[in-house]
């Protein structure tokens, strides 16, 4: 009873303490009305256009979390599987083991979007931070961490926040070394190492009112949302940005995916299926995000989720009804995929679906896992141009889908390339779905041998036999081969046409040529069919395992491999000099490359191409131009692709944009000594309002092969590209230049040749991870994104800030 009345007593004190900030009670008709006049906020759970929901939680601790503490803990790879998105997810609590310490044996999915019960995580091995039941709150792990980084992280740059302790720490997280305590005494322990840092991690410590709210919530008992709070965020909720009635807008698309017919129940799994991990906003109420998720019951009824690892697997129900589940979650941005639907999307899909006619005898059931036989009955036309129209959300499903980490997954990739696609009135896959075969087994089959795991003595999985009947269609089909007027132009408008993808060594995403300029030429373009879309996105996300064993890895990066060698040897087929066509084979597949997984079969050869380009500029920009305005933005101010706009020499003053971005194009576009120094990601501020991001981009001398990566690298290669306004969620670097430090500052990076000359240019220009700039900055830039980005953005990535003295 003293326990509990001490408990009420530091809870009262918690309420009235945040009272000094919003006055507020959790009355059922305040939570109703909280709805209009706010400001935007990606730190608001619900609806980011809400008002306060006038419960302490989500109004002020979880404020406080976002901004501090997810930065670091909220993706699937977060230091001990800590997750502080959400109430639940932050109790769920920690997780000795790593799922991605790939072995002889699976591991288990950890995605807390399956919002499975506390019960589940328990068992599982999961371990509370926050204070338990009996027990004092000063003595939890979540307390002391915040009060011990309170005490270590007022000194900047010394003590225990020197950047190299800082870096040391970072790097044992990187390297998932899940060493977090669990307990009382554990937490002893890991400070009797000499490494007492707490919370925030290696960080300077939060404001003191920050760090009140939290402590005196876990002194409280660490109460989570209340009823009529939790149900708020978690409904359709109106706002001032609403065009409609929410509810019924969410109604609408819940009848159209629940149709009786069997038709429509195929299609609505093939959608499902497609886009699963998709944060659906609907553009007529912004602000809020869905995920289409498997139901035991109805629409109209309450959402009965069905849980399963994949969403392939067996659903174990009669009838599988697909609801939109609302994202009562803080959104980080890495692992952010954005679809933006309306109700015009909705006619899309009728129009394209339904407009020709197909029957449907019964429906698949679950034990094939070949997307081409599931679906086939849906047509191959439809199927295609639903992910033509619809491929940047499909390809982020595996640049942000919840494997986090992608610098294993992505090695099967070079860090930038552009993707284009054929249309479906010239492909073959569409035109004849089974290629002249008898089945699509070939298609996708990973059987194979015994040694089909290691490409050089294996089958390659039946992959020769597909490539085979594909080429041989196309010639049938194509006498005169391939040229400008079959690859897809997106009707002039529909973005989706001419893909971006930007690979940040740990993280990668994939943009719009409408999202942002062309930055530069490629290493590489695919030409992707919609049989090798279709490929690559079983393989990569729908039945890929981030948790998996050894060999299920290993086989997702072989296939990915066989698939972007199908889309480059698709694209330089389109050139009709053989000898071109074997310098760019050469160039996208190094020989020990091609010894590995048996890639010396030119499918191609003999083969003539309709257009005749010389060169890859001559049908890169053909193919520039021949895009409409909305698929397309014109001008790249900083890359010189395709404006040569190559500044040689700097001003010798810089104290305009105009002037800025002309010396910054004295480092793009070239290899040069400096360009191996910079990090991954770098965010610039320059006067305090404008914003770029620069971009390195790595070279290698082998490729595709498994768990090579750091020996094939080839530092004289790499180059940056740099980005007006923002790019990668994942932040390894800050710098803030007023003009007179603009000059100074691109000057000194270019003559950078060593070691000591990027140590020096690092001190004298970075915020580093430990400074008293860092959170100011954070904050800046989240405010950036919530005006500039409001749908894309989502929280910064900081685990891996100035992580390196010596970037990758």
């Amino acid at each position: 009873m003293l326990q509990l009345g001490k408990r009420l007593t530091l809870f009262m004190v918690f309420l009235m303490s945040l009272s000094a900030c919003t006055d507020k009670q959790t009355t059922d008709s305040q939570l109703a009305s909280a709805t209009s006049g706010a400001s935007y906020s990606l730190l608001r759970a619900g609806n980011r256009y809400a008002g306060p929901t006038g419960d302490p939680y989500l109004d002020d601790v979880q404020n406080v979390l976002g901004k501090r503490c997810a930065v670091c803990h909220s993706c699937t790879n977060g230091p001990c599987q800590l997750n502080m998105t959400s109430y639940d997810a932050l109790r769920r609590g920690i997780s000795s083991i790593n799922p991605y310490e790939f072995g002889l044996k699976e591991k288990f999915s950890t995605r807390v979007s399956d919002n499975r019960s506390l019960s589940y995580w328990r068992d599982l091995g999961f371990r509370s931070v926050l204070p338990e039941s009996g027990q004092a709150p000063e003595t939890s792990i979540f307390f002391r961490s915040i009060d011990t980084g309170k005490r270590n992280g007022q000194a900047e740059n010394a003590g225990t926040l020197s950047l190299g302790l800082a870096r040391e720490l970072a790097k044992i997280h990187d390297a998932g070394s899940y060493t977090c305590p669990a307990t009382d005494k554990e937490y002893d322990q890991f400070v009797s190492k000499g490494k007492p840092i707490g919370m925030p991690w290696a960080m300077p410590s939060v404001e003191n009112s920050e760090h009140n709210i939290l402590e005196q919530w876990v002194l409280a008992g660490s109460p989570g949302p209340e009823a009529a709070a939790r149900k708020l965020i978690s409904e359709p909720e109106a706002t001032r940005m609403s065009k409609t009635d929410p509810q019924e807008l969410v109604q609408e698309w819940e009848n159209f995916l629940n149709e009786d017919k069997l038709e429509a129940q195929l299609v609505a799994r093939y959608i499902y299926e497609h886009s699963y991990q998709a944060n659906i906003e609907l553009s007529e109420n912004p602000g809020e995000y869905y995920r289409i998720v498997r139901s035991r019951t109805g629409s109209y009824e309450p959402l009965d989720r069905i849980v399963t690892d994949g969403p392939m697997d067996d659903p174990a129900v009669k009838r599988v009804y697909y609801r939109l589940e609302k994202n009562n979650r803080l959104i980080e941005g890495k692992s952010h995929i954005l679809w933006n639907l309306s109700r015009q999307s909705l006619e899309t899909f009728r129009q394209n679906f339904y407009a020709k006619p197909w029957k449907l005898a019964r429906l698949p059931g679950y034990t094939s896992l070949n997307p081409f036989e599931i679906f086939e009955a849906i047509p191959a036309p439809s199927r295609s141009r639903f992910m033509l129209e619809n491929s940047k959300m499909i390809y982020q499903s595996f640049a942000r889908g919840p494997i986090c980490m992608i610098q294993g997954a992505s090695y099967v990739a070079d860090e930038y390339y552009w993707l284009w696609f054929m249309k479906p009135e010239s492909d073959p896959s569409v035109l004849d779905p089974k290629l002249g075969l008898d089945s699509y087994k070939t298609f996708f089959n990973k059987d194979g041998n015994i040694a089909s795991g290691i490409p050089v003595l294996g089958d390659k999985y039946g992959e020769p036999t597909y490539r085979n009947a594909f080429e041989k269609t196309l010639r049938r089909l194509k006498p005169q081969g391939l040229g400008l007027e079959d690859v897809w132009l997106g009707e002039g408008q529909n973005p989706n046409a001419w893909l971006v993808y930007n690979r940040h060594q740990n993280s990668a995403e994939f943009t719009t040529a409408a999202d942002r300029p062309i930055s530069g030429l490629p290493r590489s373009v695919w030409l992707v069919s919609y049989a090798n879309f279709e490929r690559m996105y079983y393989n990569a996300t729908v039945q890929y395992r981030y948790w998996g064993n050894l060999r299920h890895q290993n086989d997702s990066f072989n296939w990915q491999t066989y698939a972007r060698t199908e889309a480059e040897d698709l694209y330089v087929s389109m050139f009709s000099e053989q000898n071109l066509r074997d310098n760019l084979r050469n160039r996208y597949t190094t020989f020990k490359g091609k010894v590995y997984n048996k890639l010396f079969t030119d499918y191609a050869r003999g083969r003539p191409a309709k257009d005749k380009w010389t060169s890859e500029d001559q049908l890169m920009r053909a193919v520039y131009q021949s895009m409409g305005p909305g698929v397309i933005v014109r001008e790249d101010r900083l890359n010189n692709w395709p404006y040569d706009k190559l500044s040689k020499d700097l001003t010798a003053e810089i104290n305009s944009l105009d002037k800025w971005e002309s010396g910054l194009r004295t480092l793009t576009a070239r290899a040069a000594p400096f360009t191996r120094f910079v990090p991954n990601v770098v965010h610039v501020r320059v006067t305090g309002e404008h914003l770029y991001t620069i971009l390195a981009n790595r070279g290698y001398h082998t490729d595709k092969m498994a768990a090579i990566e750091a020996d094939s690298r080839a530092p004289e290669r790499d180059q940056i590209m740099i980005v007006p306004g923002f790019a990668a969620f994942e932040s390894h670097l800050f710098i803030d230049l007023d003009w007179q430090d603009a000059r100074g500052f691109i000057q000194d990076l270019s003559q950078i040749t060593n070691q000591s000359d990027w140590n020096r240019f690092h001190d004298r220009y970075a915020i580093a991870r430990n400074s008293s700039r860092f959170w100011p900055f954070v904050d800046w830039m989240h405010g950036w994104l919530e005006s500039n980005m409001p749908s894309e953005a989502g929280l910064l990535e900081l685990r891996f800030y100035d992580k390196d003295e010596k970037p990758f």
